[in-house]
């Protein structure tokens, strides 16, 4: 370690080089003033490394420094690299420019220093060079990129080397932004310091840390690279220079140096044409610098462009100003946001979860998240369906979390989605959290922008951790956010809020349903480990009924511990029943936590079509249901269904389950249908499962014609309006979607019965029941035939009767069940024959000729009985032109003389079929 002498005299050099006081260093870095002191005045006692780090990383001093390895004056000044983005992205060492390379190469770069030392994944590298079309080489390629940067920028060090520039670990990199002199990090630095200095009542020190930050600005922030310049990374560089600006004419005027501003503010309301904050501030620097013509003249162009492009008068900050101008004011010098004195440390958070258990992937990526907010304001959406955890897991990790944040921590529930009680107002919001700081504004009618700025100046340079809890929307989050970095702010809500992404680079952690072993840790972890071994399996029960969602959970085991002499198994059997599930999941003296409560929430605060969508969504039988399936059911366009689900899908009452189909959590299926139950008719309930019915028949035809074709198909009337068939591109698609929906296929056939369509139980029945037949159908087709079969003796169709069979026949032939499959086939042909169908006559021969062999291999004679099937099939198919039966029936036909031995017939009947089946396509 160096001697403390020389330790004081950087300290000191590099303190009054960034325009701190001991005391502001002291509070930026968490130490006492007089551990500084006594660094400056060179006194023997020995700080700790610890102590130390705090003080590098507020100077910018690297870890050589704590180590003893850098001489006096290292650090920001004599720094080895230099990379600047405030302008045209630029690499310098020892006075000399580093061609970075091509643009691609320079971007990669730029985007690295925007994160300033916090990873980037991979992917996000490719979606900002190549965006949704990224070449094949793509990884490749941005490896290539990151080895050819640690060349440039630190060539004599091992490209792989454990503390190379440009770290890596994973598919993600970063900027060790310690070992460089970035400007960002200086602009960021000195704002911040500005920004203190105006809190503690010092506008002209302020003024001078502003006009520090933005000097280092050389135009727009890497300008010379077009793939960044809608990055939302640069997005937000831009509106904290902007912030910056507008913090500095605030300062300015309290000083009374509004000449200082001018240049700045001109600048800015030339970028931003539309800012009338900005023109109202520039309008006023301007008169009180003398030059009120020039004022005047800013409040006319600005009155003319508004009017031109948007339709609208000039606001009230504006048109203030320009009454003050006429009246020949002039403005009063600002108050700064509050007096210095101590702030009071507030500590808002709710009590932790008891129990809680589980999440630890998810505790993980948050506590990763805290280390990164030295550095940069980080916001964290946790969004999820009502009942997933999101405010416990929020509250139980901010908790862990606090003594990271000296400065305190702020809560408020934003009741986005809870009993009566309307949302929280974002003005409501800072007027708590002011108050909580000691720094409630005196004047009341203070609007939302000067509350948000009051916050975020209050919050300037402070490590502070703020829980927003059940946000509605990205509006009521946006002003809460702090400006600087030193924070960590957690968002809960049951939407995506994807523009806090989108603007703040916001992290989303998006919760479904715990796993089995974490559901099980919660019920133990409640219900107390005696009790929860005592009946593990009906434990496990309990949790799938509760479909392992955690506040189903939390008040099963609560029903339980009430109840200490109910077994587990008991409850377990109670809540297999789907009607009783949610009656079960309540708590006595708390109906808000009950589970269909917290579900109303979210279900009320939908619009009336996308309730509409949400409740007839639960008629749909399967597990995963389409778009187009949805469209059907709610008699809408596909675009309509696809923007419908979309927002169920914001809200969390539905998941993506594989693309272009979704599904419901057991829970909210369960809500849903209830909702269905209370909210729609039942002749509305039953239109739209005749509609959904409609379009699987519909669709599962059009894959039939794509897998057989030149078969005989049922005829089906044209498809009504809003149902629209799916339109397979390729026979695999037809396979795919076929093997994904045998289930809903199988249960609309019970959805037809239920509805007494026997039309539609035969031909849905036989039409799926000829694509599905070889994907291991098993006994529920075959329970199913019993209901196609009376349905279509009930209709008097003995067509339908006959094809029914032979769909029976082919089932028990694929299951091995030959002699059924022969008796079927038999009862088939019988049919046909009476009904003088010769089409249907060929189709019953061959399976009869098939199942005849099937059922007796090597029996003697069996050979010959099933040539006679398959020639009759095979004479009748060229009589009347059926080419595709005519080709089965040679296919088979060669298959049994193959059997036979005799392979010349054999070769040649192949053949015949093979020259058939091309010209069948």
């Amino acid at each position: 370690m160096p001697t403390t002498g020389r330790l004081g005299r950087v300290v000191r050099e590099h303190r009054r080089a960034a325009g701190l006081t001991q005391q502001q260093l002291a509070d930026l870095a968490g130490l006492s003033v007089g551990t500084v002191r006594d660094l400056e005045q060179d006194l023997t006692s020995r700080p700790r490394p610890g102590s130390m780090r705090q003080l590098a990383r507020v100077l910018g001093l690297g870890e050589e420094w704590v180590a003893g390895s850098a001489r006096p004056g290292d650090g920001p000044a004599g720094a080895a690299l230099r990379l600047r983005v405030l302008g045209p992205l630029e690499a310098w060492r020892a006075g000399s420019a580093i061609p970075l390379g091509p643009a691609r190469q320079r971007a990669v770069l730029g985007l690295l220093c925007l994160q300033q030392g916090m990873a980037l994944h991979r992917d996000a590298i490719i979606d900002m060079l190549w965006g949704n079309r990224p070449p094949r080489a793509a990884v490749g390629t941005v490896q290539s990129y990151v080895s050819r940067l640690r060349h440039l920028l630190d060539p004599d060090r091992p490209s792989r080397a454990d503390d190379a520039l440009l770290g890596s670990t994973g598919a993600s990199y970063w900027l060790r932004a310690e070992s460089v002199q970035l400007d960002l990090s200086e602009f960021e630095r000195s704002a911040s310091l500005a920004h203190r200095a105006f809190a503690a009542g010092d506008p002209v020190a302020a003024c001078d840390g502003f006009a520090r930050a933005l000097g280092l600005w050389r135009g727009d922030p890497l300008a010379d690279l077009d793939l960044l310049a809608s990055h939302p990374a640069v997005t937000r560089l831009v509106r904290q220079r902007s912030t910056a600006v507008e913090e500095y004419a605030q300062a300015a005027a309290a000083a009374g140096l509004h000449d200082q501003v001018l240049t700045e503010l001109r600048a800015l309301a030339a970028r931003e044409p539309l800012n009338e904050r900005v023109h109202a501030r520039l309008m006023v620097a301007l008169a009180s610098a003398g030059d009120q013509a020039a004022a005047l003249g800013v409040y006319e162009e600005l009155r003319h462009r508004l009017d031109e492009e948007l339709g609208v008068r000039p606001g009230p900050e504006v048109a203030d100003a320009y009454v003050r101008l006429l009246r020949q004011e002039v403005p009063t010098p600002a108050a700064p946001p509050h007096p210095a004195v101590a702030l009071p440390v507030p500590r808002q958070l709710p009590p932790d979860t008891g129990g809680f258990a589980g999440r630890q992937q998810e505790l993980a990526v948050l506590a990763g998240l805290a280390d990164q907010a030295a550095k940069a304001v980080v916001v964290c959406v946790v969004d999820g369906t009502g009942g997933v955890g999101k405010t416990a897991l929020a509250v139980h990790a901010a908790h862990r979390l606090a003594e990271r944040f000296p400065d305190g921590q702020l809560y408020v529930d934003l009741r986005g989605f809870g009993p009566g009680q309307p949302a929280v107002a974002p003005v409501e919001a800072l007027r708590g959290f002011l108050r909580a700081l000691g720094a409630y504004p005196p004047r009341m009618q203070a609007d939302l922008d000067e509350l948000t700025a009051m916050y975020r100046s209050v919050l300037a340079g402070r490590r502070m951790l703020v829980l927003l809890d059940n946000a509605a929307s990205t509006g009521q989050v946006r002003p809460l956010l702090p400006g600087s970095p030193g924070c960590l702010v957690l968002v809960t809500s049951r939407r995506r809020l994807a523009g806090l992404a989108a603007r703040e680079g916001a992290v989303r952690l998006s919760l479904g349903s715990l796993s089995a072993a974490e559901a099980s840790l919660v019920l133990r972890a409640t219900l107390g480990s005696l009790r929860f071994d005592a009946e593990p399996q009906a434990a496990g029960e309990i949790a799938r009924s509760c479909g392992f969602l955690p506040l189903a959970l939390r008040i099963a085991a609560d029903h339980l511990a009430d109840k200490p002499a109910l077994r587990l198994a008991d409850l377990a059997g109670q809540l297999v029943a789907e009607q009783d599930r949610l009656d079960l999941l309540t708590v006595d003296d708390d109906e808000d936590s009950a589970v269909r409560a917290v579900f109303s929430w979210s279900y009320q605060a939908l619009r009336p079509d996308v309730a509409r969508m949400f409740r007839l969504l639960s008629l749909h039988p399967g597990a995963e249901v389409s778009v187009e399936a949805a469209a059907a059911l709610a008699a809408a366009t596909q675009g309509d269904a696809a923007r419908l689900v979309s927002v169920l899908v914001g809200m969390h009452l539905l998941a993506p389950a594989v693309p272009g189909r979704y599904r419901f959590h057991d829970l909210v299926r369960i809500y849903a249908a209830e909702c269905a139950r209370a909210d729609e008719t039942e002749q509305a309930r039953a239109a739209a499962t005749r509609r959904l019915v409609t379009w699987y028949l519909h669709t599962v035809a059009a894959a039939d014609r794509l897998l057989t074709p030149g078969a005989r198909y049922i005829p089906l009337a044209e498809p009504p309006p809003y149902c629209v068939p799916l339109d397979f591109d390729s026979h695999e698609h037809a396979v795919r979607w076929c093997e994904a929906q045998q289930a809903s296929l199988v249960a609309a056939i019970g959805l037809a019965a239920g509805l007494g369509e026997d039309d539609m139980v035969w031909k849905l029945h036989v039409v799926a029941g000829r694509v599905l037949m070889n994907l291991k159908p098993g006994d529920a087709w075959v329970a199913d035939s019993a209901t196609a079969l009376a349905a279509a003796r009930r209709a008097g169709d003995r067509d339908g009767e006959a094809r029914v069979l032979v769909t029976i026949g082919r089932f028990y032939s694929v299951t091995g069940r030959h002699e059924e499959a022969v008796e079927c086939s038999q009862q088939a042909l019988r049919l046909w024959q009476d009904l003088g169908d010769k089409h249907g006559e060929c189709g019953a021969l061959l399976d009869l000729g098939a199942d005849c062999f099937d059922s007796a291999p090597g029996k003697p004679g069996s050979h010959q009985e099933a040539l006679g099937y398959f020639r009759r099939a095979r004479d009748i198919a060229h009589e009347i032109g059926a080419s595709y039966v005519e080709g089965a029936a040679l296919i088979c036909t060669g298959q049994i003389y193959g059997d036979m031995g005799r392979h010349t017939e054999a070769l040649e009947c192949h053949r015949e079929a093979l020259a058939a089946s091309r010209a069948l396509g």
